[in-house]
């Protein structure tokens, strides 16, 4: 366990979360809840025991996130383990994203079918990454998925220009054991000077509630990036359609 936790520090895709992953790396197996409450500090936020489904709105995930500041966890489960530490990292992202979710599931309620804000924070939290650009052009490329371009062309501008964060915990999750066909669903900012993304990220999404739908993303196959997986360094690598789509 703690070797595959020191192998997550050296890899870029995970630096988001080093200051934090570096709190377990002695670990030989995967934080219980009380040592996740004990390690990470995040105020009027505590994680509990995964409970059995319920009928009553205010027991659902959500809502008793929002009411209660309880986070159901499950123990020895590495989803839920990224899902601790994203809180951890970005807890002005997660405490908007539970407030809208709140909010859309109280106007639908008792409705079951969801709003489309719903659907686009659930696909951000688990797939979802940020991509901070300092020239419009490179975030041109990546709408028009000039992957080619981006990538290669352009290498040394994405290396000293761009800056992708990971904030899905799914998206960590399966960045564990990495495979062709990785892929964010992104937002896209332009910004000279974001040092704080995760208030970044809560004042857009804040700033739309509600009003969010998942036309506002935007696909990113990551093992392009350079630096983040080796064969990306030949350049036939962005020759895979299947991956690199138009």
């Amino acid at each position: 366990m703690n070797l595959l936790l020191k192998s997550l520090l050296t890899s870029p895709i995970f630096e988001p979360l080093w200051p934090t992953l570096h709190r377990f790396v002695d670990n030989n197996h995967l934080p219980s809840i009380a040592e996740m409450n004990n390690l990470l500090s995040i105020e009027n936020i505590r994680f509990v025991p995964q409970g059995p489904k319920s009928t009553d709105f205010e027991q659902g995930y959500e809502p008793q996130i929002y009411l209660r500041g309880e986070i159901q966890t499950r123990e020895q489960n590495w989803h839920d383990f990224f899902n601790a530490l994203v809180w951890h990292q970005f807890p002005n992202t997660k405490k908007i994203i539970n407030q809208i979710h709140f909010d859309s599931q109280k106007k639908r309620y008792p409705q079951k079918n969801r709003l489309p804000a719903e659907n686009m924070l659930t696909l951000f939290d688990e797939n979802g990454a940020i991509v901070i650009s300092k020239t419009p052009h490179l975030l041109e490329l990546i709408q028009q998925h000039r992957w080619h371009e981006l990538f290669w062309q352009r290498r040394d501008e994405v290396a000293e220009q761009l800056q992708v964060i990971i904030i899905g915990h799914g998206l960590y999750e399966k960045a564990v054991t990495p495979y062709i066909g990785l892929t964010a669903q992104t937002l896209l900012f332009l910004d000279n000077d974001a040092t704080d993304a995760d208030r970044l990220i809560m004042q857009y999404l804040d700033s739309r509630g509600t009003n969010l739908d998942t036309s506002v993303l935007h696909p990113l196959p990551l093992l392009g990036l350079p630096g983040w997986w080796p064969e990306n360094e030949n350049e036939q690598f962005y020759s895979n359609k299947s991956y690199f789509r138009d």
